[in-house]
């Protein structure tokens, strides 16, 4: 038996010890090492894995309500994001700067 176990290891190049391995491995570390060897499945799980973290960090990276909109600016360009607060520092959460709307003159000419 361990003949035929050796014979049809070698035909198909695989060692007999790897073969009785297989049979030990649970179903879900089966379906791991499959997954693994799929370059795009693994980009794309990867890729899953960053949309999920970018959903979980929303209202975070969000300056204001979803459905916020100022009424007296409707046309106007957006604002830049940044994290340097008022006081000229450094900080953990993004910020718009007050929008001023002023006339130019010169432009009516």
């Amino acid at each position: 038996m361990a003949k035929l176990l050796d014979k049809s290891a070698i035909v198909t190049g695989v060692d007999a010890q790897e073969v009785s391995e297989v049979g030990e491995l649970s179903q879900g570390r089966l379906t791991w090492l499959r997954f693994k060897r799929n370059k795009l499945a693994v980009i794309g799980g990867i890729g899953l894995i960053v949309l999920y973290i970018l959903v979980a960090l929303g209202p975070f990276l969000a300056s204001n309500d979803y459905m916020f909109q100022n009424q007296d600016y409707l046309y106007g360009p957006p604002t830049p994001i940044t994290f340097i607060g008022p006081d000229g520092k450094l900080g953990l959460r993004p910020y718009t700067f007050e929008v001023s709307t002023r006339l130019d003159p010169e432009a009516f000419k």
